[in-house]
């Protein structure tokens, strides 16, 4: 599975550790379903491309694993572009 790796310009502060590193893969039919569970993409496109985004991160910094809405929500408009963007290449790369 294609996988590709970036740097949010703010981060994720948990605790006392912030987190900027990270690594997503190519999203499966799975993840837009889980997306389209919690968000209508017609009604709500930047919330559902964000949690697709979102979903496909396997690591940001040293938490492994997805980021759902509540870390969404925390992250700087400008670390959730930098997301959406790395999702769309990495999505072409996996073609």
């Amino acid at each position: 599975m294609v996988k590709v790796k970036g740097t949010l310009k703010h981060g994720l502060k948990v605790g006392e550790e912030l987190h900027k590193e990270f690594e997503m893969r190519a999203h499966l039919a799975g993840d837009m379903f889980d997306a389209e569970l919690e968000v209508n993409p017609h009604r709500q496109p930047m919330t559902y491309n964000a949690l697709l985004a979102g979903l496909k991160v396997v690591r940001l910094g040293t938490l492994e694993g997805a980021l759902g809405l509540d870390e969404l929500r925390k992250l700087h408009p400008e670390d959730i572009k930098i997301l959406i963007d790395k999702s769309e290449e990495v999505q072409k790369q996996g073609k």
